[in-house]
C-alpha cells in the first residue's frame, strides 16, 4: 500500500497571509515586535524553527515557555483570522483526495504546528478529509528533513502494509525533504511530486528533480494516480 503524504500551505490551500499575518501579530502582542518576521521566509520552512530563527534574530531566546506562549497565542489568532477571512482550496484537492480513499493511505507532512494544520484545514473545509490521517508536524522537529520519520511511525502503528510513500509539496524543500526521507528510511521507496499551485516557480521545481512535476491536482491527477 502506498502513503501519500500532503504539504498544506501551498498544496492544499493558500491562506493569502493570514499564517504570517498571526505570526506578526502574535509577536507583536507578546514581545512588542510585529516586525519579527518581515524578513523570515516561511516557504518550506517548519513552524518551530521559523519562529526560534525570528527570536535569536530579535534578541529574544526561544526559551521552551516562550515558544509555547507563541504557539498558542498564534493558533488562536490564526482561527479568528480565518474565521473572517478564509483563503480558498487548490484545484483539484477535494476530488483527488476522494479518489484516494481505498486506493492509497493518506496524511500530512507540514511545517504546520499540528492545531495549527488542524486549524487551517478545518477553516477551508477539509477537517473532514484528514480526520484521524496519520503525519508530521512542525510541531516534532525544527527542520522540514526531520519530518517523514515521525510519519512513518505512526503509520508503521496503525498499518503494517505500507511500502512506498509519495511526498506532495509545492516547494523545493518538500521535494528535498522526500529524498532525505528515503536515506533515513532505506527500506521503502519515497517518491517526490512537486505541484506548481504554491510559492515556488516551476523553474525552481524542476531544478529539484522530482519523480512528477504537475501544474497543479486536477490537471495532474490521472499522472499521480498513474503512481498509485
Amino acid at each position: 500500500m502506498t502513503l501519500v503524504l500532503f504539504d498544506i500551505d501551498g498544496t492544499l490551500l493558500r491562506t493569502h497571509g493570514s499564517g504570517r499575518g498571526a505570526m506578526a501579530a502574535t509577536a507583536g502582542e507578546l514581545f512588542g515586535r510585529p516586525d519579527m518576521f518581515d524578513t523570515v521566509s516561511f516557504a518550506g520552512a517548519v513552524d518551530s524553527g521559523i519562529v526560534a530563527i525570528a527570536m535569536d534574530s530579535c534578541g529574544i531566546p526561544p526559551t521552551g515557555r516562550r515558544m509555547g506562549r507563541m504557539r498558542k497565542t498564534y493558533e488562536r489568532r490564526l482561527r479568528r483570522r480565518l474565521a473572517s477571512q478564509a483563503g480558498e482550496v487548490c484545484v483539484g484537492v477535494h476530488d483527488l483526495i476522494q479518489q484516494l480513499q481505498g486506493r492509497a493511505r493518506i496524511g500530512l507532512l507540514t511545517g504546520n504546528w499540528e492545531e495549527g494544520a488542524r486549524i487551517k484545514l478545518e477553516a477551508h473545509g477539509l477537517g473532514a478529509l484528514f480526520e484521524g490521517c496519520v503525519g508530521a508536524y512542525g510541531s516534532d522537529a525544527t527542520e522540514r528533513n526531520a519530518l517523514l520519520p515521525f510519519a512513518m511511525r505512526r503509520a508503521q502503528r496503525r498499518w503494517s502494509d505500507i511500502r512506498r510513500v509519495i511526498v506532495v509539496g509545492d516547494t523545493p524543500a518538500d521535494i528535498e525533504c522526500a529524498r532525505v526521507g528515503g536515506e533515513q528510511l532505506p527500506h521503502l521507496e519515497v517518491m517526490a511530486v512537486a505541484v506548481e499551485t504554491g510559492f515556488a516557480k516551476p523553474s525552481a521545481l524542476r531544478a529539484a528533480k522530482p519523480d512528477l512535476q504537475l501544474v497543479d491536482l486536477e490537471q495532474g491527477k490521472s499522472a499521480l494516480m498513474a503512481l498509485i
